[in-house]
């Protein structure tokens, strides 16, 4: 098997004296990453990496994604983050490595396909100072085939389920379009202190890009030259559900774009909203 890494892409996401949720903390004399005391004090990215190390399982996971097929790595995007998930936690640092990479499948003799896949490793740690680093890893998230150097991975925290903690969702787009995107997601788990993944959620948004804006919708959608098409899902206490529509399309310079909005009340779609065509 041969597996080459062309690109590795280092992004510091919070480095001295950025700090995205508050005051920042200090590294301690023996290595560990304290409590912040008040003061801004020099946020040490170096001390994280080496607190979130990778063991030599998870150098093997991220350098060959597929040990019975022919695989090839082309883009590595790494970065640190530190988070508040609750008021009443300690803080969370994360080390994000997501990468992308294609393999050649042998379907019949002289038939060979191209299959562009995602990846993603985070190791994370509780600043409390007597937690252990967790893992998460998942392999084999198929993109759209050739785009793997155009896909940007996003990551964003926010509190998907209302429990009062923040979660995560790691999506990879496709930029040159970005109408395909493969949304995961990790919903906290208090009584275990740790991030499970949601099968639900990750097979309810994994076609098309999607938009969270904090309340209790998410949104998704894409579009081409002249149209698009939007769906609106709302939560009801246990997961998402479909609630509404939208669709737009461009006709002409003199007409414009025409919108129409549908409603799902009582199990039927009911238009609510429509441009008219004179």
């Amino acid at each position: 098997m041969k597996v080459s890494i062309s690109t590795v892409v280092l992004t510091l996401s919070f480095v001295a004296p950025f700090c995205p949720d508050g005051a920042q903390e200090s590294q301690t004399n023996n290595g560990t990453v304290a409590p912040a005391s008040g003061t801004v004090t020099q946020y040490d990215s170096m001390t994280v990496i080496n607190m979130l190390k990778l063991n030599s399982e998870d150098s093997t996971f991220i350098h060959q994604p597929d040990t019975t097929l022919d695989s090839y790595g082309d883009e590595i995007t790494e970065e640190l983050r530190r988070k508040i998930i609750s008021p009443n936690l300690s803080e969370f640092d994360f080390r994000f490595i997501l990468s992308t990479y294609h393999r050649w499948v042998d379907y019949a003799p002289n038939d060979r396909i191209r299959k562009d896949f995602a990846s993603c490793l985070v190791l994370y740690k509780s600043t409390d100072g007597k937690s252990p680093i967790k893992t998460i890893r998942q392999d084999s998230i198929e993109i759209i085939p050739d785009n793997e150097s155009t896909i940007v991975p996003k990551i964003q925290f926010v509190d998907i389920n209302f429990d009062g903690y923040k979660d995560f969702v790691i999506s990879f787009t496709e930029n040159t379009s970005g109408n395909n995107c493969d949304n995961l997601f990790w919903i906290y788990n208090p009584a275990k202190s740790q991030f499970d993944a949601d099968t639900t959620l990750n097979n309810l948004f994994n076609d098309l890009p999607i938009y969270i804006d904090g309340s209790n919708e998410i949104s998704s959608g894409g579009h081409n030259a002249n149209s698009s098409s939007t769906e609106f899902f709302r939560w009801n206490g246990t997961t998402y559900k479909l609630y509404a529509e939208e669709s737009s399309r461009e006709l002409d310079d003199d007409i414009g774009t025409v919108k129409i909005r549908k409603e799902l009340v009582k199990g039927e779609w009911v238009t609510v909203s429509a441009d008219t065509v004179k």
